[in-house]
């Protein structure tokens, strides 16, 4: 998984073997309510641990965990707690692993595994627990798959025997169709290539193309085929690299903002557009947020992810359509990250402890999670 966070060991959970119970914590900050947890099969040691990446409207998620016998598995924890832990048919979940991204309402899983040569190949997994293999035709370099919407259609990237990335749509009958945004480079450089994101359950997709010169620029794609191109303004380059639609057409995402005078460096910076095309930065309780990594937007605007504080460390956060800005609370000595959110403002993610081992979490502002 890429989960780049700022001071924190990689994302990538690594197996290992230890005896520990499922944690079942409810934690209460003001308004806020947290349910921790953990994958009862879950190795909880520096590292490692119960990582969640996505969350349904009924609140079952699926993630990854590194289990007690060093392998890295799917898990699915249903909205009443229980987990069912899995690998998909093409995984070494010793050398490789299962990685899923999404879940959605219908409980299909979608992510890819990765072999045992280090090949990529989508899978999708459902809710009577088969799984399939998705390979991309003409995939010589791996096909993930990053986004699935409600009528079971995906999108994701596939790569080329020249290493040049591709997007695809993939229909629930099983059609492909592969598309290169405009300004995609085509020489595998630089991972050039078009890649796909996030789709909405209009087949509208999100993405970014990075060109020739090693630049990214934001893209729709409609069902019908048609692109939109977009930059935000002020990015360094056009370094666009994450993006999510939702289904009223509002897309945010992470890019390269030039910092300030306090360092000679750049800075990750959260983004908004709106359906017109216009843009908002992300403003926390003390002006323009740095750091930031956006993971998630549900229907009503509202994305998720994490950002960074003064020392570096990582805190989740929900920021909602009019702009305002809630960090979620864990306590005040720990990192966290939010994963992903669901259509009723339920967000799952993970939490790192002392020892730097990963939790897993549900919050909602208002609604008691069990």
């Amino acid at each position: 998984m890429d989960l780049p966070i700022p001071s924190l060991k990689s994302a990538a959970l690594r197996g290992g073997v230890v005896l520990l119970s499922a944690l079942a914590l409810t934690l209460h900050a003001g308004s806020q309510t947290l349910t921790s947890f953990d994958d009862p099969n879950a190795y909880t040691l520096g590292g490692l641990g119960t990582e969640p990446t996505g969350i349904n409207v009924w609140g079952a998620v699926t993630g990854v965990i590194a289990d007690k016998a060093g392998r890295l598995r799917g898990f699915v924890r249903s909205p009443s707690g229980q987990f069912v832990d899995y690998d998909a048919p093409a995984a070494d979940p010793v050398v490789g692993c299962t990685c899923p991204v999404a879940i959605n309402d219908f409980g299909i899983i979608a992510g890819w595994a990765v072999d045992g040569n280090y090949i990529d190949h989508g899978f999708l997994r459902y809710p009577s627990g088969t799984s399939v293999t998705i390979d991309a035709p003409g995939a010589t370099y791996g096909t993930r798959i990053q986004s699935i919407n409600d009528l079971g259609v995906i999108t994701g990237t596939w790569v080329d025997s020249q290493e040049v990335t591709h997007g695809f749509l993939r229909t629930l009958d099983g059609r492909f169709t592969s598309f290169d945004a405009p300004y995609a480079g085509d020489d595998g450089l630089d991972g050039e290539g078009t890649f796909a994101l996030s789709i909405n359950n209009f087949g509208v997709i999100a993405g970014y193309a990075k060109d020739s010169n090693g630049l990214n620029h934001g893209f729709l794609r409609t069902a019908q085929g048609k692109f939109t191109t977009f930059d935000v303004p002020n990015a360094i380059g056009n370094l666009l690299y994450n993006a999510f639609v939702n289904d009223r057409g509002i897309v945010a995402g992470t890019w390269i903002d030039e910092h300030s005078d306090e360092c000679p460096c750049d800075i990750e910076a959260g983004f908004q557009r709106a359906r017109d095309g216009a843009f908002s930065g992300y403003e926390g309780p003390y002006g323009p947020l740095q750091n930031v990594q956006v993971y998630g937007l549900n229907f009503e605007g509202t994305a998720v992810g994490w950002y960074a504080d003064t020392n570096d460390d990582a805190h989740a956060f929900v920021r909602y359509a009019n702009g305002r800005f809630l960090k979620i609370n864990v306590t005040s000595e720990l990192e966290s990250v939010g994963s992903a959110i669901n259509a009723t403002g339920v967000v799952t993610g993970f939490w790192i402890d002392a020892n730097g081992a990963y939790h897993g979490f549900l919050w909602s502002p208002k609604l008691s999670i069990q």
